[in-house]
C-alpha cells in the first residue's frame, strides 16, 4: 500500500454550488439505514462537484435495505447522484459499509462519504472518505480533512467488501478503511490541523460522480455502486 500526504482539490466549489439546485418535496427524499435523506437534483444544470448534472432518479433502496447509486446516461446526458442527510451529527463516528469491490470502480468515477456545510465556514467543514483516482497512478482511496489528504493504493479480493469510517472529535479526525473480503490490511489516518467545530448546518452526504463531468470512457449506459448501510454514533 502506498500513502502520500498532500493538499487535494476534489472539485467542490462554493461558487459552482451556487448553480440551480432542487432538493425539496417527498418525491426527492428517501429513507436509508433508518435516516431521512434529501436527493440532489440539478435539472439540466451542471453543478459541483465535477461539475455534473445530478438526477434524483439515480438513487434507490432495494428490498434488502441497500443503497444503489448510479452514474448513467439519461436522454443523452451523463448524470450523477448525491444524497444529503437531514440530520446534523457533529462530533461522533461516521461509518459506511461498501458492497461494491473497490477494483470495480471506473477510473473517472468518484464515491464520496463526507460532511459538508453550505454556509460561510472554513473549507465548508469538509471531511471525506473517497474512492477515486485523482490523477495519481494506483492511488484509489483518500482520507481527507480539507484541504489536506492522505492517499492509499488498495485492491484485490480483500477489498471486495469494505468498511470506511471517520471519527470527528475535538482537535482530531481519525479515519480508517477496513477490507472485509478476507485478508488485507486496515489503513488509517489521523489529521489534527484545521479540525472544525460542529455546526447544525453541517450534514453527512454521499455522492457518486464523474471527474470533470466527462463521459466515462468505455461505458455505454451506467455505472453503479451499492452501499449496505451507514451508521452515525
Amino acid at each position: 500500500m502506498l500513502a502520500i500526504e498532500k493538499a487535494l482539490s476534489t472539485g467542490f466549489s462554493s461558487a459552482v454550488l451556487l448553480c440551480a439546485l432542487t432538493i425539496s418535496g417527498e418525491a426527492r427524499a428517501l429513507t436509508f439505514s433508518g435516516f431521512e435523506w434529501d436527493l440532489k437534483d440539478s435539472g439540466r444544470n451542471r453543478v459541483g462537484p465535477g461539475p455534473n448534472v445530478f438526477s434524483a432518479s439515480n438513487v434507490s433502496v432495494d428490498a434488502q435495505g441497500r443503497l444503489h447509486m448510479l452514474i448513467r446516461r439519461i436522454n443523452g446526458v451523463w448524470t450523477s447522484s448525491e444524497l444529503i442527510m437531514r440530520e446534523s451529527i457533529g462530533f461522533g463516528t461516521y461509518r459506511m459499509v461498501l458492497a461494491t469491490p473497490i477494483d470495480n470502480f471506473h477510473r473517472q468515477s468518484v464515491l464520496g462519504f463526507f460532511t459538508w456545510d453550505d454556509t460561510d465556514v472554513p473549507n465548508n467543514n469538509e471531511m471525506d472518505i473517497e474512492i477515486a483516482q485523482f490523477g495519481n497512478a494506483g492511488q484509489n482511496l483518500f482520507h481527507s480533512l480539507q484541504p489536506t489528504s492522505r492517499a492509499f493504493t488498495v485492491g484485490g479480493s480483500a477489498w471486495a467488501r469494505s468498511e470506511h469510517r471517520f471519527v470527528w472529535s475535538s482537535g482530531a479526525v481519525d479515519f480508517s478503511s477496513v477490507p472485509l473480503g478476507g485478508g488485507g490490511s486496515t489503513v488509517t489516518t489521523r489529521l489534527t490541523t484545521g479540525v472544525p467545530t460542529p455546526a447544525n448546518t453541517t450534514f453527512p452526504r454521499i455522492n457518486f460522480w464523474l471527474r470533470d463531468g466527462r463521459r466515462p470512457s468505455g461505458v455505454q449506459t451506467q455505472l453503479e455502486v451499492i452501499i449496505e448501510r451507514v451508521d452515525f454514533f
